[in-house]
């Protein structure tokens, strides 16, 4: 296999954590029906077949789609990399992955430059267009990218209104690496917050919109999850720029709340 050609970046992606089943080949289908091109999985997610399957039947030119996936956190290691993207590829029925991605960093930095060595591999073989690590801290992050052969093309990162990652936004724009974001509504804390419930009433608007439209804004690709196909497409379709004054305001909102795992003080490995 050869290299892939780049992929263009959508900007909001469906998310299928804790989805099982036919929970989640529904909430792939209504998402591809409704516009969204990033779809994305894990294989801790244990949905990779219904999320391939959902896929592959929507009839949707494949080179449109953008498919990202991860490996199991505790899959450490050049060679086990290798052979868990390609276990990941046949369960999703798919001949590559857009985006190939480290689920967390490993305790030891030499371990996670033995895996990354793997993830170029992949790259360089054409499994993957793209490779990337999630939940990793900007020390880890600015030590791979001096080792790597192939910089990391994207990182996934815990963002919302309440923990909005303003360095390492920063240190990902000034080394062209893309930021997908995951729980923008903060485990269901946004949908609670009296300050979010004001704005999004005189910007005659939803919470949930608010805040997607503020990730984007932020030059973040907003994960989103939801088995209900309704509101799947508001997710998608509601989605507006922010004017200076309220981008202002929801960044007085940042007071650095992790509503998962930290993983500088809680590494999952």
């Amino acid at each position: 296999m050869s290299k892939l050609t780049k992929i263009n970046d959508p900007c909001l992606g469906i998310g299928t954590f804790l989805l099982e089943g036919s929970d989640t080949y529904t909430s792939v289908s209504s998402a591809l029906k409704t516009g969204y091109r990033l779809i994305d999985t894990a294989a801790v997610y244990q949905n990779e077949r219904e999320v391939g399957k959902a896929i592959i039947d929507s009839n949707i030119n494949r080179e449109s789609i953008l498919v990202s996936t991860k490996l199991y956190a505790k899959k450490i290691g050049y060679d086990v990399a290798i052979e868990e993207c390609k276990k990941s590829l046949e369960l999703l029925g798919l001949s590559y992955i857009d985006i190939y991605f480290i689920h967390w960093m490993p305790r030891r930095y030499e371990d996670l430059l033995d895996t990354w060595r793997g993830l170029e591999y992949l790259y360089e073989h054409g499994y993957c267009k793209a490779i990337g690590i999630c939940n990793i801290t900007l020390y880890y992050l600015d030590k791979l990218l001096k080792d790597a052969k192939t910089a990391p093309m994207y990182c996934q990162i815990e963002f919302h209104p309440f923990l909005q990652q303003e360095l390492f936004l920063e240190y990902c724009k000034s080394n062209n690496i893309k930021v997908i974001g995951y729980g923008l509504f903060a485990k269901g804390l946004v949908f609670k917050n009296e300050a979010l419930k004001k704005l999004a009433e005189v910007n005659q608007t939803t919470i949930a919109n608010l805040v997607l439209s503020f990730g984007i804004s932020k030059g973040v690709i907003p994960l989103v999850k939801s088995k209900d196909p309704v509101r799947v497409q508001a997710n998608y379709c509601n989605n507006f720029e922010l004017s200076a004054e309220l981008l202002l305001e929801m960044q007085n909102l940042n007071d650095g709340v992790r509503v998962y795992r930290d993983p500088e003080n809680n590494p999952y490995v």
